[in-house]
């Protein structure tokens, strides 16, 4: 029995990370965007999709003309984008994640994370050579390896890609953290190039990175394995490479928990406006049959004092080996420590 952790854009929300709609607003802001951008920007909102389309329309543009000018959109929005991450990142080193460890020993619970967001949250609370119960040394990202060391007390780093020919080996009681989208600090050798994919095209974009396609290979893998258990937190179903692989699962047996403040609304794509009742869409009618449960409650609250969602959101580890006890947090920062180097 394996159970996974798929995280969204709400789940670096409960600890001061932007949503799209915030992003957005950020990015008006900012001094890379200029009236022409700002504007497709708001072109992009208003027809539903966020600073993402903004960035699609972009990179299409660039993709299609490969002038001067579109180079330079293209280089200020992703500049731009890369601030705002670098801004989440100023904010999550100043909070003391460690004198309380209840998401730590959360986290612990799951066999693997997999994570959408391009945020590093999760190595600045949680990665790396930290033994937080008594289940795992610490946790590693496949296939990566610093490009320069840590700054204590934060595990924050830039990272790059072995080599492509590198066999995936499964470190020993080390759990995996794989972020299918990349990282805002991650670069690609030799060229340097950043892996970080937002906006659109995003299947041609993971396809076009040996350890992203990778990653994405052992998502749809282990979702498909008999006894699996996924829960979600903080995904609002939009990514259709990512829908198709949980789909795909659900038909083999897959069981899903939701945690999210639609709940399992939030598979329910119909837009609610019409007289006539549109018909159940592909994604919510393929998705009932898996899931076993949902939470509409914050994760820092259901984490944090909210018993009575704490005991039902629990219950997902159920049949779970009682293998997760809480140990006295040790932090370690090797560079030799397995996957990141």
């Amino acid at each position: 029995m394996s159970h996974y952790l798929l995280t969204g854009a709400g789940f670096s929300r409960n600890w001061g990370g932007w949503l799209a709609n915030e992003a957005f607003e950020y990015l008006l802001s900012t001094p890379e965007v200029d009236d022409r951008l700002r504007g497709i920007l708001w072109e992009a909102k208003l027809r539903g999709e966020g600073f993402e389309g903004a960035l699609a329309t972009i990179q299409n543009a660039y993709a299609n003309q490969r002038s001067a000018e579109a180079k330079d959109q293209l280089d200020r929005m992703t500049q731009a984008i890369i601030s705002l991450f670098t801004a989440m990142q100023t904010a999550f080193n100043k909070f003391d994640h460690r004198k309380h460890n209840d998401l730590q020993v959360f986290l612990a619970h799951f066999d693997a994370i997999f994570t959408l967001n391009q945020d590093t949250l999760l190595e600045t609370i949680y990665a790396g050579r930290v033994r937080w119960t008594e289940r795992w040394y610490g946790s590693y990202l496949p296939y990566m390896k610093y490009i320069s060391p840590p700054d204590p007390p934060y595990p924050f780093m830039l990272r790059e890609s072995l080599m492509p020919d590198q066999e995936f080996i499964t470190e020993e009681n080390y759990q995996p953290i794989y972020k299918l989208h990349g990282s805002y600090n991650w670069f690609s050798e030799p060229e340097g190039e950043r892996m970080l994919v937002v906006g659109g095209n995003k299947s041609a974009n993971i396809g076009s990175s040996e350890i992203l396609a990778r990653y994405q290979a052992e998502f749809r893998k282990k979702l498909s394995e008999p006894d699996t258990y996924l829960m979600v937190i903080g995904y609002s179903f939009n990514d259709d490479h990512i829908n198709e692989a949980i789909q795909s699962a659900v038909t083999k047996g897959l069981k899903v928990f939701i945690i999210d403040p639609l709940g399992v609304d939030v598979l329910d794509k119909r837009s609610g406006k019409a007289q006539i009742p549109e018909p159940l869409g592909d994604l919510m009618r393929t998705m009932i049959p898996g899931i076993i449960g949902a939470s509409r409650r914050p994760i820092i609250d259901i984490l944090n004092g909210d018993q009575v969602e704490n005991d039902k959101v629990m219950k997902f580890f159920a049949a779970q080996p009682a293998h997760v006890r809480i140990a006295k947090p040790t932090y370690v920062h090797i560079p030799e420590d397995p996957g990141y180097n």
